[in-house]
């Protein structure tokens, strides 16, 4: 007969003592989890009783999970796990964002995760192992008595939380609200505004196109023999000076420089809607996503009904945003990006460096090139969020010790500035007649910090969200020219139709730039739209010095003195609800 010896009192006590160890150690794991969530977020929203306040709705939620399957420990560890992973999302999320979490910055990054796969999937694997370790100290936890009464206080506490007359500026609740959103704001702009003019930009197409085809390009300028866009990324007006953007200057030195121009909005492929399109932003879909882009008149189709050859090069993939299927469905006969790249050139997350991508897409166009063209390339690398300074990029910066946004920004505007020259020497070798107009602008400008927390473009409104430069050079004519007078981008498309005398109808926020170029016409305030349609979703009306705004979120009315107020302290009055009201009732899409 076989005696089981019961266990020793010592066998028991180290077990208990390593079970305590464990249970200290996971339970510290815990607490320093806690303690950095709260720490950061409270680093983005200044509030640390409100960020403290949230935690603890969420401890709150977690010990309502514990003790409701406290008997089915694998129910409890895996309702956990999702928890914690979930709540991990959500702070990263929350960070990314800078606390300002909105429905449609997420529908636009989730539909290109691929562009941050590494990222993701080191995220991923992080949240896994983060979800599984804050569940362990749980294990610990037993209810023997009073479930019932105790399920019930911690249903009740929860309630209450969510009740009490805090002020829950909460980043989820808000995220969930945006997915519902309904602003009479918003739905007017996009009914009477945004749709009219989509509407009448594709009955005017076939007109525009008819005569396009008619144009007798051997009776034109030689400048306009090619057409040349060098479209830069997130570059502020603000920066454009000698000891950052030299080359930028001196390219505006032999052409026309607008240093009052507007990005539309804050988003690179609505940006190229407004350049190449002349349309307003939508706060919802893209072109490309409504289905649109065939419809409406875009410079590509005409160009290529005058008889031009039309090229688009980008530098990273053609599928972020749809990018290459709006350049081709708008009248790009050749587009490409990684393709005319070769192996071990050196490429960042957001494409291949620009001196190497400029050299690569110039020569391919030289090689394609017809008697007559449009050239359209786009860069991004250097100049992109998070702008840090790539590690293989060895020159002189304005700042040596970046510390702060601005100066961040500064050096690595300096650093696409540098690659900007490399275009410029190659365009001129490839076209020594000088027989071409060169635009040089940016998809959209990037906030320098001015504004307290300002340092997101997906969040703000103010003048730094928006204002970009713009250089034109049409060939050697109109060079020393610099114009204060405030325009955006969708002005680009009817100051082409009027350089090729083409007819379009006049609306209220798009006008030739050609007579103010040429002297013809002294400066017109015009109105200028601009768009935030991630976070606050707010609408700007610029004219002249005026911008009347509205916030959807706050759903508040503001006037901006921009001459007298250069850090634009906003009037909040009935009157700047009546000024934005009077203003956005008397549009008149294509006044007869």
């Amino acid at each position: 007969m076989i005696l089981f010896k019961p266990p020793k009192q010592e066998t028991i006590a180290k077990k208990n003592l390593f079970k305590k160890i464990l249970l200290l150690f996971f339970s510290s794991l815990f607490f320093i989890y806690s303690f950095v969530i709260i720490y950061f977020s409270q680093l983005f929203s200044h509030q640390l009783f409100l960020e403290f306040f949230k935690y603890i709705q969420f401890l709150l939620l977690v010990f309502l999970v514990v003790v409701v399957f406290n008997h089915r420990k694998l129910l409890s560890s895996l309702f956990l796990s999702i928890l914690f992973f979930f709540h991990f999302a959500v702070f990263c999320f929350f960070v990314f964002t800078t606390s300002r979490l909105d429905y449609q910055f997420f529908l636009k990054y989730a539909k290109n995760y691929k562009v941050f796969q590494e990222e993701l999937s080191l995220l991923l694997l992080v949240g896994v192992i983060i979800s599984l370790l804050n569940t362990l100290p749980f294990k610990w936890v037993k209810v023997e008595r009073g479930r019932a009464v105790l399920i019930s206080l911690l249903l009740l506490l929860v309630a209450g939380s969510f009740m009490l007359p805090v002020k829950m500026n909460d980043s989820s609740l808000y995220f969930i609200k945006t997915i519902f959103a309904d602003n009479k704001v918003i739905d007017h702009y996009q009914e009477n505004i945004y749709k009219q003019f989509i509407r009448r930009s594709g009955q005017n197409r076939d007109k525009i196109l008819r005569q396009a085809q008619n144009i007798k390009l051997q009776e034109k300028p030689d400048y306009l023999d090619n057409v040349i866009f060098l479209q830069l990324e997130s570059l502020n007006s603000l920066l454009v000076k000698p000891g950052i953007t030299p080359n930028f200057i001196q390219a505006g030195q032999k052409g026309v420089y607008f240093p009052n121009f507007y990005s539309n909005d804050v988003q690179t492929i609505t940006g190229q809607e407004s350049i190449l399109c002349g349309t307003p932003p939508s706060f919802y879909l893209t072109l490309r996503q409504g289905g649109r882009d065939k419809k409406v008149s875009c410079l590509p189709r005409i160009f290529e009904h005058m008889g031009y050859e039309t090229f688009f090069y980008k530098t990273y993939g053609l599928k972020f945003t749809n990018t290459g299927q709006f350049m081709e469905n708008i009248g790009f006969q050749h587009v490409h990006a990684e393709d005319i790249m070769k192996e071990n050139d050196p490429e960042y997350t957001w494409g291949y460096r620009e001196d190497v991508f400029y050299q690569r897409a110039l020569n391919h166009f030289q090689d394609k090139k017809g008697e007559q063209n449009l050239l359209y390339l786009e860069v991004g690398p250097t100049n992109h969020w998070p702008f840090k300074k790539p590690a293989d990029v060895d020159m002189e910066l304005p700042y040596e010790n970046a510390d702060t946004l601005k100066k961040r920004l500064a050096n690595t505007s300096h650093i696409q500035d540098h690659y900007l020259g490399t275009a410029l020497e190659r365009i001129k070798e490839i076209f020594p007649e000088k027989n071409y107009t060169l635009i040089i602008l940016s998809d959209h400008s990037w906030p320098l910090g001015i504004h307290e927390d300002n340092v997101f473009n997906q969040a703000g409104a103010y003048e730094e969200n928006y204002l970009t430069p713009l250089v034109i050079q049409p060939g050697g004519e109109y060079a020393g020219r610099k114009i204060e007078t405030r325009h955006s981008q969708m002005d680009i498309l009817p100051t082409f139709l009027d350089l090729f005398n083409l007819p379009y109808d006049k609306n209220p926020f798009a006008r030739s730039l050609l007579p103010e170029i040429k002297r013809e016409s002294s400066s017109k305030k015009h109105n200028i739209l601009l768009i935030q349609p991630f976070s606050e979703k707010q609408l700007g009306l610029v004219k002249g010095d005026q911008k009347l705004q509205y916030n959807s979120r706050a759903n508040q009315y503001l006037i901006y003195d921009l001459k007298n107020s250069p850090r634009e302290k906003a009037e909040k009055s009935q009157k700047a609800k009546e000024l934005f009201w009077q203003r956005l009732n008397s549009f008149k899409i294509w006044p007869q």
